[in-house]
């Protein structure tokens, strides 16, 4: 049995959600989505995706390629701007134009980090904001081993830990209020927290004490008006009913929420290291 969509079938429909988590062949002609309103989409690796097919899904934010998945050809997404892009380890290749003129928030691959950096590395007009590679742990132990060596000489105090390299830890408070600080060292150690806090959402949110800590850690951060501005509430309680509606476990849905929440703080973070460096510039600083 062979499931066949035509070319441009759904192209300018409204159509806002289909099952491409098909166990029969799948297949899903140029231009057949166009312009439609699909959030989250899930393809398996029986689906076989023609040119241009999610072209200018504005409302698309959600995308999982599953185990099984081998390429993406051109222009599949162009003109979109994703929240979330899983990509299996599978993949192997991606069309340079598949992702034209496309921004991606949040890149998730179980494979190594250099493997999809490479890959993303000959996209035509395509920006993403983070990488997640939950399965590289040889990724992040780098990570933490150049931490520890930027800051060997700051106090590590015992009550938030993380994986290290060397079985040490460190602590949140030890560095002050996150984000209120314009030192441009202090802002990069926040990006690191961040992403060491996603490491752990990652790899060992099945831990009951993980997601309580974290969420306990973030609520006591005193945050500043730019990263309250970007932190929207509303945001994550769309997220929390549409992870619900997918059918996720409370604490699968309570950790989704919480990485897309430090991504968004990442992101900000950047922003004000963009800023805290022009400034440095304006007054002859590094």
């Amino acid at each position: 049995m062979t499931i066949h969509i035509n070319d441009k079938e759904y192209r300018n429909t409204g159509i806002t959600s289909y099952d491409f988590n098909s166990d029969v062949e799948m297949i899903v002609d140029d231009y057949a989505f166009e312009n439609t309103d699909l959030v989250d989409i899930k393809i398996s690796k029986e689906v076989i995706l023609g040119e241009y097919v999610f072209k200018d899904c504005t409302h698309l934010k959600y995308v999982e390629f599953l185990e099984g998945c081998k390429n993406i050809k051109e222009g599949v997404f162009e003109n979109c701007d994703i929240h979330t892009l899983t990509i299996p380890v599978s993949m192997y290749h991606i069309n340079p134009a598949a992702f034209r003129n496309c921004h991606v928030d949040n890149v998730i691959y179980n494979g190594g980090y250099n493997k999809i950096k490479k890959m993303l590395k000959y996209l035509v007009d395509f920006k993403y904001e983070n990488i997640c590679v939950p399965n590289d742990k040889d990724y992040y132990k780098s990570i933490n081993k150049q931490f520890n060596k930027d800051h060997k000489d700051k106090a590590r105090p015992n009550s938030l830990l993380y994986p290290k390299s060397d079985n040490t830890a460190f602590n949140l408070d030890s560095y002050g209020k996150l984000i209120m600080s314009t030192k441009l060292d202090q802002l990069v150690q926040n990006v690191e927290i961040f992403n060491m806090m996603i490491w752990n959402l990652m790899m060992m949110w099945e831990d009951d004490e993980t997601i309580p800590l974290i969420k306990n850690k973030l609520n006591e951060i005193d945050f500043n008006w730019n990263l309250r501005f970007f932190v929207v509430p509303e945001k994550y309680k769309s997220l929390r009913a549409n992870l619900i509606l997918r059918g996720k476990s409370d604490k699968e849905v309570e950790r989704d929420v919480l990485i897309m929440k430090l991504h968004d703080m990442t992101y900000i973070t950047q922003e004000l290291i963009k800023q805290t460096q022009l400034e440095l510039i304006k007054i002859g600083g590094k």
